[in-house]
């Protein structure tokens, strides 16, 4: 049975590798017995020119009358959707490998074996978010290459990306890469013919021998969508390469729509005639044996990199830059010896830092030292930069090494690389010494106000004690029970016992004296509970005071610092601290900063060594960088951190803005094109733990760490000795104890209050009861007030 398939080829295809391809697939069909058992194929051939829709058309009504099964092409973005038009109308399937979004069509039988817009679109915006873009021109030859990135260039992948589109013929290449030159922009997106690709690239280097690109820092990078490590696509290409067509030339006219299958470029997806589940391997070019594969994307997984460090060794071997710096402990340092020379008289973080970046990123260092010795500020006057700044702007450095924090200022001269280390603004601050100590220190866990008001409840709850007994006939008692005749009574509860009696509930202790009338114990029960709560109170109150020290000093935040004048306080003059003082917007920092400029001269210093002796001479704080401050602190106990971080910032490696060379090293782009690479290397080392190693190497793990006694509140308390009650030393706790106990312990006295109105009360009931159980048995009208006044006419 034999079955004739249809193939529209342009022009410039004619005998060429996608002319040879269908070929072979068909011969390599007809040989075998699993595809197409029983089945011979013929193909019927025809050349177009491009951009000619009428011929075209007319071609394929031809094919159709001689009745072709389904068409092949073309892959030209016009003549296409022709084709594609005239297959749907007489429900003839149409295969095509071209770039657009070729559907099901009408009928449903048009497939589209090239990766769709979004799918491309989306692999190289997860490219352009891994290398970390914030500037690209895209190069586009005709309206399909346009069309191709519309999703890319309409949304990008960063939200402060910057897009720069040119179209150009193969003619204006050269003009439209010196335009993108001198617009500093170094990422390029090119989407052009494939044999318009040598020309681009001849426009920048004059040929297009990747061994002479892989020497012109030329950082290729391309996404393939053929395996061609695969040994499947091997040898299919060896068998291609050998092949000789014969004629012969299908299939039926549904089969095409439902394969699934894994081809040359990976599985095969069809959904509604669009190749879905696309997978593309990433591309570099390498220093030696041109592009290499380096990773791969896929929709569901986005960028996979196999070898990250293609993507920082792509500079020219034995490239040699000039790295400015300043000695700053523990960042960088001299060290000791005589015969050191070169790099090797230089040791810290920095040093260490630059070392595995350099190796990372493939270049050569040479350090030198600043000549003025400080990071650089901009004069308001003349708007010149000193230090390192200047360096960099000059051309007279390639790289600035050190702890440069990035702000606005310095960005707008200089470019950075992503930080390498995050940080603050902090206080230090001497260890402030001890308070005198007191003799009734005992007494700080309640105020004054509150040992005032359990006095004065401990008096009047003796007094009502008393009343509360003598009024209740039931606290009257025989002494002789054994006479019963005996008309002589007496009470236990006179003034003397009942402040005993209070005075031994108060204390915890027994007072040997026992209520009997109710109203007497409601008195005495509401004074146990009410001596309950303020004796916890106390007891927690003080094994809280006993735990910390009481310091002279009650600065705890910048605020305090900002609300007081006898303690000074400063910075490094001419660095990022003093920076962001001065253009702060924040009412305590405008308050700090107007202080410092007013005493200008006593609280800026011109070097962090000589504000770290400043404070430890005493009544002075230092505003420093937080890392710096840790370096300190931890070898000089007799220093601290006061607070937290006044704001958030980071340490970045600093080169040149731009692209133009230096007098160091000829014809070497610097600029961005350093910075990106850099950044790339940073976020690995930082990714993989080596700068938190190299962090503890330089600040924790140096061997001259100080044994700081860690007398913290929370974690270690005092005996509770003589000493202790007597002596002790306390912390200044900030709380306003009348304010605390009276809104959180009050009630306990409205507690009181009530206990002794209720007791009272019962008092009342029991004496008039009792007057009338009496006057009954007596049978005598016996008056309220006499009665009243004989209860208490007994008084001892």
């Amino acid at each position: 049975m034999f079955s004739l398939t249809g193939a529209i080829f342009t022009e410039e295809q004619r005998s060429g590798p996608i002319e040879t391809a269908f070929k072979y697939a068909i011969q390599t069909i007809n040989e075998g017995t699993d595809i197409l058992p029983n089945i011979t194929l013929e193909y019927d051939i025809r050349y177009v020119h491009r951009d000619d829709s009428f011929h075209t058309a007319k071609n394929v009504c031809g094919q159709l009358r001689r009745g072709v099964v389904a068409i092949l092409g073309p892959s030209d973005p016009l003549l296409g959707p022709h084709v594609q038009s005239i297959c749907d109308a007489v429900d003839v399937p149409h295969l095509e490998a071209r770039v657009g979004e070729a559907a099901g069509g009408a009928a449903g039988l048009s497939v589209n074996l090239h990766p769709a817009h979004g799918e491309l679109a989306s692999a190289y915006g997860d490219l352009i978010g891994f290398l970390n873009w914030s500037r690209m021109a895209v190069v586009y030859e005709d309206n399909a290459g346009l069309l191709q990135l519309q999703t890319l260039v309409g949304t990008p992948p960063g939200a402060d990306m910057e897009v720069y589109i040119r179209q150009a013929d193969p003619a204006d290449y050269r003009h439209v890469l010196s335009d993108i030159k001198n617009k500093n922009i170094f990422n390029v997106i090119v989407d052009t013919r494939t044999e318009s690709i040598p020309l681009f690239l001849r426009a920048d280097t004059e040929t297009f021998d990747l061994e002479d690109f892989r020497y012109n820092l030329v950082n290729m990078t391309a996404f393939r969508l053929v395996a061609s490590s695969q040994p499947a696509v091997r040898r299919t290409v060896t068998r291609m390469a050998a092949f000789q067509p014969v004629g012969v030339g299908p299939v039926h006219p549904r089969g095409v729509l439902q394969v699934r299958l894994d081809g040359l470029t990976g599985p095969v997806e069809l959904t509604e005639g669009r190749r879905t589940g696309v997978r593309l391997e990433l591309l570099k070019l390498a220093d030696r044996g041109g592009m290499r594969p380096v990773g791969r994307w896929s929709r569901r997984h986005g960028i996979t990199i196999t070898n990250r460090t293609a993507f920082f060794g792509t500079g020219r071997p034995n490239v040699t830059l000039l790295v400015t710096t300043i000695l700053e402990r523990p960042f960088v340092m001299v060290k000791s010896g005589s015969n050191l020379t070169g790099n090797a008289r230089f040791e810290g973080f920095c040093v260490d830092l630059l070392e595995r970046v350099a190796k990372a990123t493939g270049f050569q260092y040479q350090i030198e030292l600043a000549p003025e010795g400080n990071f650089g500020t901009r004069d308001p006057v003349t708007g010149e930069w000193s230090g390192l700044v200047r360096q960099l702007i000059d051309k007279k450095a390639d790289l600035a090494v050190a702890s440069m924090t990035i702000n606005y200022d310095r960005e707008s001269v200089i470019d950075f690389t992503k930080p390498f280390m995050n940080l603050g603004i902090s206080i230090l601050f001497k260890v402030p010494k001890s308070q005198p100590t007191r003799l009734f220190s005992f007494m700080n866990p309640l105020a004054v106000e509150i040992w005032l008001y359990v006095m004065a409840a401990y008096v009047i709850v003796s007094f009502t004690m008393f009343v509360m007994a003598r009024f209740s006939p039931y606290e009257w008692n025989n002494p002789h029970p054994c006479f019963d005749d005996n008309d002589v009574v007496e009470n236990q509860f006179s003034v003397s016992n009942s402040f005993w009696f209070i005075t031994g509930t108060l204390l915890r202790q027994g007072s040997g004296l026992n209520p009997k009338a109710a109203s007497t114990r409601i008195v005495g029960s509401i004074w146990w509970f009410f001596t309950l709560i303020i004796i916890s109170s106390y007891t927690a109150n003080l094994a809280a005071f006993l735990t910390v020290e009481r310091t002279s000093t009650n600065i705890e935040s910048a605020a305090d610092l900002a609300n007081q004048e006898e303690i000074e306080y400063g910075t490094l003059e001419g660095g990022s601290t003093m920076t962001f003082f001065r253009d702060s917007k924040i009412d305590t920092y405008r308050k700090m900063w107007r202080f410092m400029e007013s005493r200008r001269q006593s609280v800026l210093v011109s070097s962090y060594q000589e504000g770290v002796q400043r404070v430890r001479q005493g009544n002075y704080a230092y505003l420093m960088e937080s890392t710096t401050l840790d370096y300190i602190v931890q070898r000089d106990c007799n220093l601290t951190q006061v607070g937290g971080l006044l704001d958030s910032k980071g340490y970045g490696i600093a080169t040149p803005a731009g692209e133009d060379g230096n007098p160091y090293i000829t014809a070497l782009p610097t600029g961005s094109v350093w910075r990106d690479r850099m950044s790339l290397a940073i976020l690995d080392l930082q990714e993989s733990g080596v700068i938190q190693m190299l962090y503890n190497k330089w600040w924790k793990d140096t061997g001259d760490v100080c044994n700081r006694d860690e007398k913290k509140s929370d974690s270690k308390a005092s005996e509770l000795g003589i000493e202790n009650i007597g002596k002790k030393r306390i912390v200044y706790v900030h709380v306003t104890y009348v304010t605390y106990i009276l809104s959180s312990k009050g009630g306990v006295f409205v507690v009181l209050l009530c206990g002794l109105a209720l007791a009272m009360i019962v008092a009342v009931l029991e004496f008039c009861w009792n007057s009338k159980k009496n006057a009954q048995t007596d049978r005598v009208s016996v008056r309220f007030w006499r009665q009243t006044t004989g209860s208490f006419g007994y008084l001892p």
